[in-house]
C-alpha cells in the first residue's frame, strides 16, 4: 500500500454501505435461524440431506457476505466489484423466484425483500463518487 491509500480517509457512503451489508448478514442469520427451527421441528429421517445442504449453504452464503463486507472496509476493489457482481446474480434470481409460493412465508418474503433493499442501499452508496474516488486511491476534489 502506498501512502497516498493510507491517508485517505474512509468516505462515508463507504462506512454505511459496510454496516448496511453487515446488518444483511444479521438478517439473514436470523431468517436462517427460524426455517432452520422450523425445519428441524418437522425433522424426517429423508430430510437430512437437504436439511445439511440448506445449513451448509447458508454458513457459505453469509460467510462470504461477511468476507466482501470485510474487505470492501479495507478497500480492496476486487471485494466490491465481486458483490456487484453477486447483488446482480441475486436480483436475477429474485426476479425469477416464484413469488406466489414464497409470500406463504411472511419472515421468509420479508427477509429477503429487506434484504435487497439494504444490498441495493449499499450498491448505490459504493459506486458515488466519493467512493469510486477512495477505492482508486485518489483524493476527491472539492
Amino acid at each position: 500500500m502506498n501512502n497516498n491509500q493510507s491517508v485517505l480517509p474512509r468516505p462515508k457512503q463507504v462506512s454505511i454501505a459496510v454496516k448496511l451489508l453487515y446488518a444483511c448478514i444479521g438478517v439473514g442469520v436470523l431468517i436462517d435461524a427460524v426455517a432452520l427451527f422450523q425445519a428441524v421441528s418437522h425433522y424426517q429421517a429423508e430430510m437430512s440431506t437437504p436439511l445439511l445442504s440448506f445449513v451448509v449453504g447458508a454458513i457459505l452464503g453469509l460467510g462470504l457476505l461477511f468476507l466482501l463486507a470485510y474487505k470492501i472496509a479495507q478497500r480492496r476493489n476486487w471485494a466490491r466489484v465481486i458483490f456487484f457482481i453477486l447483488f446482480c446474480f441475486s436480483l436475477v434470481t429474485a426476479a425469477t423466484t416464484n413469488w406466489q409460493n414464497m409470500s406463504s412465508n411472511k419472515l421468509g418474503f420479508g427477509g429477503l425483500a429487506v434484504q435487497i433493499l439494504l444490498q441495493l442501499i449499499a450498491v448505490v452508496l459504493l459506486l458515488s463518487r466519493d467512493a469510486r474516488a477512495w477505492f482508486a486511491g485518489k483524493k476527491e476534489e472539492k
